[in-house]
């Protein structure tokens, strides 16, 4: 059997007479991709599935299916290890009074829409898995909406803790959003600083949006100084690839209704995002 950071620390850290908590981080599905085990990469190069959003001529491109082969290849490679950790609790006795986390960060286009990266509102970027085991839930699947500051609260929740009162999400157990905020601001330092020189803060743009369960909103005020202002809202349920966006204007009824709650959002954060920027 493999050894992992987690089983070296129940092996030879965790007293026995009390509970543990560990997390582990994993780097993949993460650059460089070529560096994931050859082991699992001829399970995707042949007979690609592309998703309907990827563009044409990415499928014709050498270099993006390597990339593509890559990417799932380490997604399974990360499955292995995950398995491995859940035969090792199953194998000590620990899984049936063990809480079981599996998230992540972000996920990325990986060619959908013609990106490869994570600063982008579609799906591909924002939705991430959030698998729970725990005893006393049912088997299934929720459909909340689920935002990373509340895993914290969920999982506290199902140990039966009160989170502390500067904990800023809620638990996925007991309630049900109606929107998920979004947020990208330009933050590297080659984009920050043009709107240094022009005397503009950079935290005042990127983009916001909302995503309910049947739709996402966004408002896009670019990440260069002088871009457009545009608002974009998708039809999650009729359009899943979010392919046909419907731009709008800001005195849209949709905006009208939809900006104050986005507003809300990013006041109760000291979020100065400008809204009602001409360029």
């Amino acid at each position: 059997m493999h050894h992992i950071p987690i089983q070296h620390y129940l092996d030879n850290v965790w007293n026995k007479e009390k509970p543990f908590a560990a997390v582990l981080s994993w780097n993949p599905p993460h650059p460089p991709y070529d560096l994931v085990p050859d082991e699992f990469k001829p399970l995707y190069d042949h007979d690609h599935k592309y998703r309907p959003n990827v563009p044409e001529e990415m499928k014709s491109d050498p270099a993006y299916v390597k990339k593509f082969t890559e990417y799932y290849a380490a997604i399974t490679g990360l499955d292995k290890e995950f398995g491995i950790l859940i035969d090792y609790l199953k194998a000590h006795d620990l899984y049936d009074n063990t809480t079981i986390v599996l998230s992540a960060d972000h996920g990325d286009c990986m060619g959908s829409h013609g990106l490869y990266g994570k600063n982008i509102w579609y799906e591909e970027s924002i939705r991430i898995p959030l698998y729970i085991h725990d005893k006393d839930l049912e088997s299934g699947k929720k459909e909340n909406l689920v935002e990373s500051c509340d895993h914290l609260p969920t999982v506290l929740d199902l140990l039966g803790i009160t989170p502390p009162e500067t904990v800023e999400g809620v638990s996925a157990l007991t309630s049900d959003k109606e929107y998920a905020y979004l947020c990208m601001l330009p933050g590297m330092p080659e984009l920050v600083e043009p709107y240094t020189q022009r005397g503009l803060d950079s935290k005042c743009f990127g983009w916001r949006g909302l995503r309910s369960k049947e739709f996402t909103y966004v408002i896009d005020n670019g990440t260069k100084p002088g871009a457009e202002q545009k608002r974009y809202l998708y039809d999650n349920i009729n359009d899943k690839y979010q392919m046909n966006p419907k731009v709008l204007k800001k005195d849209d009824p949709i905006c009208q209704k939809l900006d104050p709650i986005l507003k809300g959002y990013c006041k109760a954060q000291k979020d100065y995002f400008l809204f009602d920027r001409e360029v």
